[in-house]
């Protein structure tokens, strides 16, 4: 389906153009016009002065007192989601600092959920760790921080295709 908006400004993330219409598909910038010259039967939804890109934030670890790690659950997004809307960010990655790997498991499990219940705001799921270099592990636990073994990494990575978006590691921690 194909809608339109169209305002004075449009901010592309580089440029600003005057008097745009922005033409959109399944939710996806296609095509910017002039506003006397869109295409025959497309009406243009008015959105204000100025049309710009949402944030995303990468790496949030929870909202309202509910951290993703502690509280892997549709409903800890749907709270993260909201807190993100209010802040100007449409879409998130939840972030699973340092732990176990049944931790991480009911993350990915937890935004698969989400999903299948229309979730929105969520793109996907960053794991910040266990393979990160222990002196430099900040608020991180020690205990938890391990070199990547080969077997591990693939059986994460397969359980959570198509969910895990970014991987926080340190290469020095890889051999």
């Amino acid at each position: 389906m194909i809608k339109v908006y169209k305002a004075k400004r449009v901010f592309t993330g580089t440029e600003w153009l005057e008097e745009k219409a922005v033409l959109c598909e399944d939710g996806f910038v296609k095509e910017i016009h002039p506003l006397n010259s869109l295409p025959e039967g497309l009406h243009a939804e008015e959105t204000g002065e100025i049309l710009a890109p949402a944030f995303i934030d990468i790496q949030i670890y929870g909202a309202s007192s509910k951290l993703f790690s502690m509280y892997p659950t549709k409903e800890t997004l749907a709270v993260m989601n909201e807190y993100c809307c209010e802040g100007g960010a449409s879409l998130f990655l939840p972030t699973i600092s340092t732990n176990t790997t049944d931790v991480i498991k009911k993350g990915i499990d937890a935004i698969k959920e989400y999903w299948s219940k229309d979730g929105k705001g969520v793109f996907g799921l960053h794991v910040e760790g266990p393979w990160i270099n222990k002196i430099k592990r900040g608020a991180h636990l020690e205990h938890l921080i391990h070199e990547p073994l080969i077997n591990e990494v693939k059986s994460l990575l397969e359980y959570g295709k198509g969910i895990i978006k970014i991987i926080t590691l340190a290469p020095e921690v890889c051999s």
